[in-house]
């Protein structure tokens, strides 16, 4: 229905302290949102100050394009499948030989403070705690540790994903542990690289708190930028911006990652013009970029940045090998006739190039690598960036005070600043997925929680191991076993008087069957037919059983740890700081316990031959890692080390089988466990600060 909404008569009722009023009136005339002066006249004065100011948030620009593309005069022209080739791509096979020398470079670039980490905070964590209890229930082990547990449970729709405990036992969130990275590998070579936390509208209050309130966030202050990158309205089919209340406030969705470009140039900081101003006078040249979900992106670690140095890049990437052919992860590619790669996001990427293999080697995909946002970025680059394509999400629900209203919403993406840079200036490179990319995406399933505490816990194993550790590690018969349990508990009962009964049972005859050995187990059967029922229930609305199929992501596959441990960045960012704190000689973590280790290594010291018994918990929480921290104007780094908390532990020191030694150290106290010493029954210690305490058996 049109709308006759009199221009003359909204100017004449407007609040004379509301700044550019009638410039904000007339920008929304002209771009056709007249319907959002509607009864203008009998509004409150609250009323219109609050629609003005949210006129203020509005990019017309966008507003015009995304205009375009609803009406069909700005759609994205697809790309002909016979034009996309697989991208030039460095495999970690041939980043070998460079590796030394790419470290040390990278290592150098660090000492003159030339490198940013830049983390999208992203939205709520509205979808990952949809249902909360059914991430305990996925979780490897079905039971968190209560230091995590307690964390896990503050976890709630309002927070920011950010917020989310992801550590496997101490429930350490992303936010706290993005800046304990940052620390760790500033404390390496004495500099702190800036760490930059953009803010989402819809979380920046939760955000801020988290954030603010870590621990470390006083010391690190001076080098944390904390900034907001904006909002795009939502638009009805019609290209008019929905309105989500009666006092005045308009519906906003997040602008995407690639809002980031026009937040660094428009937004003021510490007296400089905006933020790339601001960086630059820190002496950054680069900036690393990775989500918040990817708690092990690493993308500023020397190895990462000397490569890209090295090379004169403008761009890195780097890309992982997928797990199938249709992981939801984007691919970068090679465009016939183009100077630029491109990248193009599952989604839209055509189906039967995502299936087709290799000519050379049938048994690998021809797009095998996906694009995970980690990237590397010159900051002459990020400020040439004056348009990125703008996407739109149709369909998609708005919650108003009327009802919830179907909408469409409009982001960009920073990775499309690949399109702007000549494809010479880019280097693509593989990554190793199980070391830098864990996504916690979903509450249940691909993504979730509960792969990315087996992925950590499965990696830690693996530093331990080669330490000459030995770690419990899931077995065949463990895996059907416990598919065997997801069966009785959950598929069964899900599917019971649905049309995918039959289906159910006869997966579960088959699981059983190999479990008595009357088949020859096949674990990837297993798992992939259980994700067949997943989609089948899906298709067919069966919301329980879908949700039960998922539940097989949460299965322990061969191979993978089942005990559980978890180290500070502080303690360990890499392999190799356990090597260097000879961390891990005759160790032995049986089935079901729980070990999480922090602190300085050198003020840390572990003797050889410790013990964790089955199912027993040991947690080392040293509060104070550093002692004090003293950052400068430029931000070199000084620790006084004497203030920190320490620990030394004995050769032969054993956990008995269900014991359970949770100790925490305050300012610089100090605890003592003797060589020899054996630990029965559940022990909770606190050490005071200054305070030595020797833990007899």
């Amino acid at each position: 229905m049109a709308v006759n909404v009199d221009k003359a008569g909204v100017l004449a009722f407007l609040p004379d302290e509301v700044e550019d009023a009638v410039e904000l009136v007339e920008s929304a005339f002209a771009h056709g949102q007249e319907h959002l002066f509607e009864g203008w006249e009998t509004r409150s004065e609250s009323y219109r100050r609050t629609l003005l100011d949210q006129l203020k948030k509005i990019d017309w620009e966008v507003v015009d394009e995304a205009i375009g593309i609803i009406t069909g005069r700005g759609e994205t022209v697809a790309l002909a499948e016979t034009s996309i080739r697989p991208m030039p791509m460095r495999t970690r096979d041939e980043q070998q030989p460079d590796l030394a020398g790419e470290e040390e470079i990278g290592r150098q670039a660090l000492i003159d403070g030339r490198a940013a980490w830049l983390i999208p905070a992203g939205g709520s964590g509205s979808r990952l705690v949809k249902v909360l209890q059914e991430i305990y229930d996925s979780l490897p082990f079905r039971r968190r540790y209560k230091v995590a547990d307690e964390q896990m449970r503050h976890f709630d729709e309002a927070c920011a994903k950010g917020q989310l405990p992801i550590t496997p036992v101490l429930g350490k969130t992303l936010y706290g542990l993005f800046m304990e990275q940052a620390l760790a590998l500033g404390a390496r070579v004495n500099r702190l690289p800036v760490l930059m936390f953009m803010l989402s509208d819809t979380t920046r209050e939760a955000s801020l708190t988290s954030i603010t309130t870590h621990p470390l966030y006083p010391a690190l202050e001076s080098a944390i930028v904390l900034f907001d990158h904006g909002m795009n309205p939502v638009l009805d089919d019609r290209g008019r911006i929905i309105v989500e209340d009666d006092r005045g406030h308009l519906a906003f969705s997040g602008n995407g990652n690639g809002g980031l470009f026009k937040a660094l140039w428009n937004t003021p900081y510490r007296g400089a013009d905006n933020l790339f101003a601001w960086l630059r006078g820190q002496g950054v040249d680069m900036v690393g970029f990775s989500n918040v979900d990817n708690p092990v992106s690493d993308i500023v670690l020397p190895r990462m940045i000397g490569s890209h140095y090295r090379l004169g890049c403008e761009l890195t990437f780097g890309v992982v090998k997928k797990v199938d052919a249709f992981e939801r992860v984007g691919m970068i590619v090679r465009v016939e006739g183009s100077r630029s790669l491109d990248k193009i996001e599952y989604n839209v990427f055509p189906k039967a190039l995502a299936e087709q293999t290799n000519p050379d080697d049938p048994d690998r995909l021809l797009f095998e690598h996906g694009d995970v946002n980690v990237f590397l970025m010159d900051l002459a680059a990020m400020e040439k960036v004056n348009h990125l394509p703008l996407c739109m999400y149709r369909g998609k629900e708005v919650p108003t005070q009327w009802g919830r209203k179907k909408g469409n919403k409009f982001e960009t993406f920073t990775f499309h600043i690949i399109q702007q840079v000549p494809a010479e200036a880019v280097d693509v490179k593989e990554i190793p997925r199980e070391e830098q990319f864990m996504p916690t995406k979903n509450s249940v399933g691909r993504d979730s929680p509960a792969t990315v505490i087996r992925a950590l816990c499965t990696r830690n194993m693996r530093w331990l191991e080669r330490q000459g550790a030995s770690l419990a590690r899931q077995t065949v018969e463990g895996s059907l076993r416990d598919y065997a349990a997801l069966c009785e508990e959950r598929l069964v009962p899900a599917a019971v008087g649905t049309t995918l009964e039959e289906d159910v049972r006869r997966f579960c005859e088959k699981v059983e069957a190999m479990r008595e050995g009357k088949l020859q187990p096949d674990l990837v059967e297993l798992f992939s037919r259980t994700c067949v029922i997943g989609v089948m229930a899906d298709k067919a609305s069966l919301a329980s059983l879908k949700l039960a199929a998922d539940h097989a992501y949460s299965i322990l596959q061969p191979g993978e740890a089942r005990a559980f441990v978890e180290f500070s960045p502080a303690f360990a960012l890499e392999a190799e700081d356990l090597a260097e704190a000879y961390v891990g000689d005759g160790w032995v973590l049986e089935e079901g316990c729980q070990v999480a280790l922090t602190g300085h290594p050198s003020q840390v010291l572990l003797g050889r031959n410790f013990h964790v018994g089955k199912g027993s918990v040991f947690i080392l929480d040293i509060k104070n890692e550093y002692g004090e921290v003293k950052l400068s104007s430029d931000r070199w780094l000084t620790f006084v080390l004497e203030k920190a908390g320490k620990a030394e532990i004995g050769d032969d020191v054993t956990l008995a089988d269900g014991a359970e030694l949770e100790v925490h150290v305050h300012g610089s106290g100090r605890v003592v466990i003797p060589a020899g010493t054996l630990i029965q029954g559940k022990r909770f210690v606190e050490v005071k600060d200054g305070e030595e305490v020797t833990l007899e058996g």
